[in-house]
């Protein structure tokens, strides 16, 4: 999970940084469902209105050559008037969420290695090198069953 995490966080910080000047969207075959990323934000949404193929189907890339660094989207829009419905969803969002779990597992997984080390109480970690195993640990009182 802490591998999995960490490689997610990294593609989501990718994808937000290609956003700057690359858009990618797929557009549904009726025209009125749509997908897409770009500007910092991943955009679902559905247009009543284009309903019946007056909109360009399939895939769809956009290149921005324009200069402007700071114009990325940074917050949630969520649309439900009608003919429009959307979210949008800033990727900084899913890259924070990502983080904070890829970063979670990571510091409990420390601990735990550290602690299943030969010679070390699975529970506390004390250095058990020299007391026979059926003693409890002097630390915690736990009884290991490792081999010292």
């Amino acid at each position: 999970m802490k591998w999995g995490g960490a490689a997610v966080t990294a593609l989501v910080v990718a994808a937000w940084i290609a956003s700057r000047w690359w858009c990618v969207g797929w557009t549904s075959v009726e025209g009125g469902s749509w997908v897409s990323l770009g500007w910092g934000r991943f955009d679902v949404g559905r247009d009543i209105a284009v309903i019946g193929g007056r909109a360009f189907p399939g895939w769809h890339v956009w290149h921005r050559n324009d200069l402007f660094l700071f114009d990325f989207y940074w917050w949630f829009d969520v649309r439900v008037s009608s003919p429009t419905q959307s979210l949008g969803i800033p990727l900084w969002a899913p890259a924070v969420l990502t983080t904070a779990l890829s970063a979670a597992a990571w510091r409990l997984d420390t601990p735990a290695r550290r602690r299943a080390r030969v010679g070390h109480c699975p529970n506390c970690g004390y250095d058990r090198r020299g007391i026979a195993p059926d003693v409890p640990c002097p630390e915690c009182g736990a009884v290991s069953s490792t081999k010292v």
